[in-house]
């Protein structure tokens, strides 16, 4: 609400459960094509990932209230994938599985 005098628009995006505006490592919402940037305000990078994860053709900036820093946040898209197929090919060959479950909240 304090940005909308300074830009033509600000959308506060929802992901349910979770209240507008917040943002879990595990669940972010999918911004349509009408989001040019994302403004996140955080003093880590786990939550901002989840956002360039679910939304790799928007550029993402965090400001940091800490340390008072404004950092443009890059995702390495094709690592990431390369990572977790590497895992995957590795698991694949396993005797053994374990199964973690979790529930949001």
């Amino acid at each position: 609400a304090a940005l909308e005098p300074h830009l033509a628009s600000v959308i506060v995006p929802q992901c349910k459960p979770l209240s507008a505006g917040e943002t879990l490592g595990c669940t972010s919402p999918q911004l349509g094509s009408s989001v040019d940037a994302v403004a996140f305000v955080a003093d880590g990078r786990f939550h901002p990932e989840s956002v360039m994860i679910a939304n790799p053709q928007v550029p993402l900036y965090r400001y940091d209230p800490y340390a008072k820093v404004l950092t443009h946040e890059i995702y390495e898209h094709a690592r990431m994938h390369s990572l977790r197929r590497d895992a995957v090919l590795a698991a694949a060959s396993a005797k053994r599985w374990g199964v973690v479950l979790g529930t949001l909240g």
